[in-house]
């Protein structure tokens, strides 16, 4: 079980025109625009009723009427999961789903650390109907979560040319965020997506439960420094090695610097805008520099939170 975003703006599109002209595509979405979607999957590569997210303070008919019947709809302040929808997905829509289909209890559920997955009203709620969570390593998704390594991006591709599809159906319309939850029910329901649902938990060890099939060579591997000195103080880091890090986060938009922050805490692959590929692994690169073998300090922040009954993700406003 997890959530990725989804942007609606049109990509990677080549536009033919006359040679030495000035050619502008327009969008009247947002490049910025990414609506989150929460995935829920099991070991026999079934999709369970998914959740998608708007941002709104009041959620508009146009989304309920748009959707297909059985796909969940919330809202949040941010347009990111919180703990309450996240909450709220679960005893509305997921525990239902699981006794609709008669599936057997205890079920196993595998989450990334979020602190919007783990809290204390989440897991009396989650205790009290079979249900067994078990938070993922940190920073391992990209090995351990059958989602990241298997159908996110063949989901995001085929998304990707759906959205073409849909302008050359629609007489050059764009896709709306109403329009996400029926385009990526086309998705989901593609037989090649079950198929990789099953191939994501046998990669990573779930299911079967495997230990060896892990891809291990995915984790970075870094250079042993047991053996250089380290500074008498090492519960900082020196000033002149952490200024070129600070020189070029000052560059950064502040809110995209929260957003990478909380992608690198999270610790799957970058699921934010294409065009910030690039400059999210440079700066996560940067900062494990910076600080190895240390965490950096927005780790703390996020790790110390007092305890799970935390209801508010690090999202909102």
């Amino acid at each position: 079980m997890d959530e990725s975003a989804f942007n609606l703006a049109p990509t990677g599109e080549l536009v033919l025109a006359p040679a030495g002209r000035h050619v502008y595509v327009e969008s009247r979405n947002s490049d910025k625009e990414n609506i989150t979607t929460l995935f829920s999957v099991n070991a026999s590569g079934t999709f369970a009723p998914p959740l998608t997210l708007y941002k709104y303070a009041r959620l508009p008919a146009a989304a309920a009427l748009s959707a297909p019947s059985f796909w969940a709809l919330g809202k949040t302040d941010s347009g990111w999961m919180t703990s309450v929808s996240f909450y709220e997905y679960i005893a509305n829509v997921f525990l239902p789903y699981l006794d609709e289909q008669q599936i057997e209890k205890p079920i196993i559920v595998f989450l990334d650390g979020h602190r919007s997955h783990l809290t204390l009203q989440l897991s009396k709620l989650c205790r009290d109907n079979g249900i067994i969570l078990v938070a993922l390593y940190p920073n391992s998704t990209h090995i351990l979560q059958p989602l990241d390594v298997a159908v996110f991006k063949p989901i995001k591709s085929r998304w990707k040319a759906l959205k073409r599809q849909w302008r050359i159906d629609h007489n050059g319309e764009e896709v709306t965020k109403f329009n996400l939850p029926s385009i990526l029910n086309m998705v989901i329901q593609e037989n090649q997506m079950s198929s990789n649902v099953i191939s994501g938990f046998r990669g990573t060890g779930l299911f079967p439960f495997n230990e060896d099939a892990v891809d291990y060579r995915k984790i970075i591997k870094r250079t042993s420094q047991s053996t250089l000195q380290q500074p008498e103080n090492t519960d900082e880091v020196s000033e002149n090695q952490n200024l070129p890090l600070t020189d070029f986060e000052n560059k950064i938009d502040p809110q995209k610097l929260e957003d990478f922050r909380a992608a690198m805490i999270e610790g799957g692959p970058w699921t934010g805008d294409k065009e910030d590929t690039s400059l999210f692994y440079f700066w996560r690169d940067m900062v494990f520099e910076t600080y190895h073998p240390q965490l950096p300090p927005f780790f703390n922040v996020t790790c110390d939170a007092p305890d799970a009954s935390v209801t508010e993700d690090r999202y909102n406003d």
